[in-house]
């Protein structure tokens, strides 16, 4: 053996196959559309510009980007709900595909039901029981289940389990159910308030479940630097954590604050936005 296949010791190197990041022959496969579909930008997409912005700002450029997230890693997404959701599904089957998961459901209940009734009356009963558990304290912002967590104290608000009930969302403090399943959706606590969804309108509630800002908007985003993004009749504006209107409903997209400023869509063109609602529009 030559010396450049010998380390200083004598002994020969083992030599490893490097992975390659950019094949994705092996993932596009385990998709079941044409490739033309799967790299078709999310903009060729039916989405209302403030999907595409949430979207663009998490690294989801493509349909194979959303093709590949189920339910589940759809939701752990800040700030998308039910609405946005359902927006995003009839985009795709418009096109002829859907996420990860769509109609595996059903069969997935048809398969458990058998199971059970061949157990004995003892069994059925404890097997409801864990199922039940399992319904109350199912997670969609986390991998882990709530019931492997061991825990000597209750989580900080601002990590609330989201659980379900009876088709309604709650919270979770690793204990006990701090905000009962009553909300056709919930995020997460963001400076101490929440935004919450009902009877298709957003509001804002506080850490004890009390209404902070009343159910008016049609999509409402967490709060940021003590301003948040609320749409209404179509247009995006921001308040601030009393409800106050600081910045008008007169953009057609928007995002979060960070750092002193965020970013605003109007007439087909964007703009960095101060606290103070002045704007610099990019050319």
């Amino acid at each position: 053996m030559s010396a450049n296949n010998q380390n200083k010791k004598g002994k020969p190197f083992k030599y490893k196959k490097k992975f390659n990041p950019n094949n994705k022959q092996k993932e596009q496969e385990t998709l079941p559309f044409n490739v033309d579909l799967l790299e078709l930008p999310i903009e060729e997409l039916s989405l209302s510009d403030f999907t595409l912005e949430l979207l663009k700002k998490n690294r989801i450029n493509v349909a194979a980007d959303l093709c590949r997230k189920t339910e589940k890693d759809m939701y752990k997404i800040q700030n998308l709900n039910k609405k946005i959701l359902l927006e995003i599904k009839k985009a795709l089957n418009e096109k002829g595909m859907y996420i990860k998961g769509e109609g595996v459901k059903e069969d997935v209940k048809e398969t458990k039901t058998p199971i059970i009734e061949k157990k004995s009356s003892k069994f059925a009963v404890a097997a409801a029981k864990d199922a039940k558990k399992v319904e109350v304290q199912e997670e969609t912002e986390e991998e882990v289940e709530v019931s492997q967590i061991k825990l000597s104290t209750p989580l900080e608000c601002n990590n609330w389990r989201k659980i379900q009930k009876g088709g309604k969302w709650g919270f979770y403090d690793g204990f006990k159910t701090v905000i009962p399943c009553m909300y056709d959706e919930v995020y997460g606590f963001v400076e101490g308030l929440c935004s919450v969804e009902l009877d298709e309108k957003c509001g804002y509630i506080d850490t004890k479940n009390n209404i902070v800002i009343d159910f008016k908007y049609d999509l409402a985003m967490s709060f940021s630097e003590g301003l948040a993004v609320v749409e209404k009749g179509g247009k995006c504006g921001y308040i601030n954590a009393k409800g106050d209107v600081v910045i008008p409903f007169i953009y057609d997209a928007a995002t979060k604050f960070e750092e002193g400023e965020g970013k605003v869509k109007k007439d087909g063109k964007w703009g960095t936005i101060d606290p103070s609602g002045n704007v610099v529009w990019i050319k």
